[in-house]
């Protein structure tokens, strides 16, 4: 016998369906208000019900939201300004600054503790690049270019942590064999050395 606890909202729901289709077979009068019997003849001559088909939302339409993060066109034209002024203006540090973020929430880079400092080489780079001019404007898209140049600082500062990483990690193990060799750290046992040259 089970409890109703156990039994799903579903099956509740058919028992109950049961015992009404019973009694309307009987033609005896339900105990059953008449909110709840015109609920009920819904759900047995709903054939999604018995089927288990899901049936599909329709998404209500949504206004358009904005598709960049960074207008090329607005982008180009800040950096000509600056290139007249040499004023790097707020909403132009803005657009390197999310450029750089973004960039780092990519597949290829999201899973690296160091990402804080790839993002700061970046923005360092991107506003070298801005001083010295080497953009020109007239002969491609400043999205892609300054793209380029944060995704080259993202893989010089992986190989330099790399480096660093497997340097600091080869001293370990240097010092950890000289402190064996000076017996400071207790060598292996016979047995492991058994173990080891088996």
């Amino acid at each position: 016998m089970f409890y109703r606890k156990n039994l799903s909202k579903k099956e509740r729901k058919l028992r109950h369906i049961e015992k009404y289709e019973d009694a309307l077979t009987k033609e005896d009068t339900p105990n059953i208000e008449k909110e709840e019997k015109d609920e009920l003849e819904k759900i047995i001559h709903d054939e999604d019900f018995y089927t288990h088909k899901k049936v599909k939302k329709i998404k209500e339409a949504t206004p358009q939201t904005q598709k960049n993060y960074i207008e090329p066109e607005t982008f180009r034209t800040l950096i000509i300004k600056f290139y007249k002024t040499d004023k790097i203006c707020n909403s132009l540090a803005l657009y390197v600054k999310h450029l750089c973020e973004r960039v780092s929430f990519a597949p290829n880079f999201i899973n690296y503790s160091w990402k804080e400092e790839m993002v700061g080489d970046a923005i360092v780079k991107c506003i070298q690049a801005l001083r010295s001019k080497k953009y020109n404007p007239e002969l491609g898209n400043a999205f892609s270019y300054f793209s380029q140049i944060v995704y080259n600082a993202f893989i010089n500062r992986i190989k330099i942590e790399q480096k660093e990483h497997h340097m600091i990690h080869k001293y370990g193990e240097e010092i950890y064999v000289d402190l064996i060799n000076q017996q400071v750290l207790p060598a292996p046992s016979k047995d492991t050395k058994n173990f080891i040259d088996e």
